[in-house]
């Protein structure tokens, strides 16, 4: 069956009741018990329909002032927008302008839906979800007429009344948003093919609400999330500039939290997406930084092959990985390597070929491979077995040899060996 993953960034400021919203939406559940959220959090969702699964996963992203800085680098690749304010709390809606305004400067018009919570209005009491006795209505901030006019100022795609306490417009205000979506990824197979000169939507993008564009999905796409993990200084962010744009900027940057590079291979009945999350090795980002990790489909371990310190702490970023996401592929990478093949100057390494074999057999990695962003040396091999293992999980083969449904099926020891210095080959 095929499935479509869309990502869904839910923002507006602290204490607004995000992440009870999405409590109630996805497991219909409502916690008084208020935790905040430190950076971003995960809620995913599944809608099985009669030929294709729609999955959005919502990025609940914190709405403390102190992390907005940070904050903004989790907008990449969104496809739809909710803000919630509380409808009670004049400074919450007040905000909804700003908030809109740096998804509009970050990624353009795209569906945006926002929500009046804790609205203990009438109609909410008559709500049968749960016991509303002990709920008593408070004085809304803002009337119908306000609301409606800031849908039109800021040209949001509907404005909601909603409780995430007693459940009200909870289902009918995500109904719009699936409404959505479905129109970018369910194939229907009454509609004709759009003429050559018509500007297709792709999957994932969403034409922004009024153009009124015919939406089709012409090519199954597949999205998947790839860890990038390491010390600080090992080059993560050169390795991945390296693969994904062949390029080597020797001024070093510091990643705050977290960036993003995507990656598109195109094959001939689909697309393989690959987002990297390219998170930061500073250890007083580690506990922020964790939060990250949720549902990674692979990982990538990276450490400088001249230092010590970040070739030990390897193990611990995998101990890491196993405790939040359990054994999922991961690849280790020794970068740097051309510091210690530079003939003028060469640096020592810091272990050998038995050491990195010793390391893979100890914290069970998929391969180890010796690499350099400076200058592209087995870059390309080792991202060419990512890019195999995910192709073991997404891309259908004609069912000529292997398995029953001729799907290719990479297991955790699955090896390439591209040269020696793949360093878990014999010379």
């Amino acid at each position: 069956m095929t499935e479509y993953l869309y990502k869904v960034i839910v923002i507006g400021n602290q204490d607004v009741g995000k992440t009870a919203f999405l409590d109630r939406y996805v497991n219909n559940t409502f916690n008084a018990n208020y935790k905040k959220t430190l950076g971003v959090d995960y809620q995913l969702k599944v809608i099985q329909w009669e030929k294709c699964t729609l999955r959005m996963q919502f990025w609940d992203i914190a709405g403390q002032e102190y992390t907005k800085v940070l904050t903004r680098n989790y907008y990449n690749a969104a496809s739809a927008c909710i803000i919630v304010f509380d409808i009670t709390n004049t400074k919450s809606y007040e905000d909804v302008k700003e908030w809109k305004a740096e998804v509009d400067t970050k990624l353009g018009q795209i569906p945006t839906i926002v929500l009046a919570n804790k609205d203990l209005s009438v109609l909410c009491l008559q709500h049968d979800l749960v016991d509303n006795s002990s709920l008593e209505p408070k004085n809304a901030c803002v009337d119908d007429m306000d609301l409606e006019t800031l849908k039109t100022s800021i040209q949001a795609t509907e404005v909601f009344h909603v409780s995430a306490k007693t459940g009200y417009q909870v289902k009918s205000s995500m109904k719009l948003l699936e409404k959505i979506l479905m129109g970018v990824t369910i194939p229907r197979p009454t509609e004709p093919r759009p003429p050559k000169n018509i500007n297709v939507q792709r999957k994932g993008s969403v034409a922004p609400p009024g153009l009124g564009a015919s939406r089709f999905c012409l090519m199954t796409e597949y999205l998947y999330k790839v860890l990038v993990l390491g010390n600080n200084r090992v080059g993560k962010t050169a390795f991945l500039e390296r693969y994904i744009n062949n390029n080597f900027s020797a001024q070093y940057k510091t990643t705050l939290g977290v960036d993003f590079q995507p990656k598109v291979i195109k094959y001939e009945h689909c697309t393989l997406r690959m987002q990297f999350w390219d998170i930061a090795g500073q250890e007083r980002q580690k506990v922020l930084s964790r939060n990250f990790y949720n549902g990674a489909s692979a990982c990538i371990i990276v450490f400088d092959i001249t230092n010590t310190k970040s070739y030990e702490d390897v193990k611990e970023w995998k101990a890491e990985v196993d405790t939040k996401l359990g054994q999922i592929p991961t690849i280790v990478l020794a970068n740097k390597q051309d510091l210690v093949d530079d003939i003028s100057n060469p640096r020592k390494a810091c272990v050998d070929d038995m050491d990195l074999d010793i390391l893979k057999d100890t914290i069970k990695a998929t391969e180890v491979f010796h690499v350099s962003a400076k200058t592209g040396y087995q870059v390309k091999q080792s991202m060419q077995l990512v890019e195999k293992i995910l192709m073991g999980v997404t891309i259908p083969r004609p069912p000529k040899t292997g398995t029953s449904d001729g799907s290719i099926t990479l297991d955790s020891q699955t090896s390439v060996h591209h040269n020696s210095r793949s360093c878990c080959s014999s010379n």
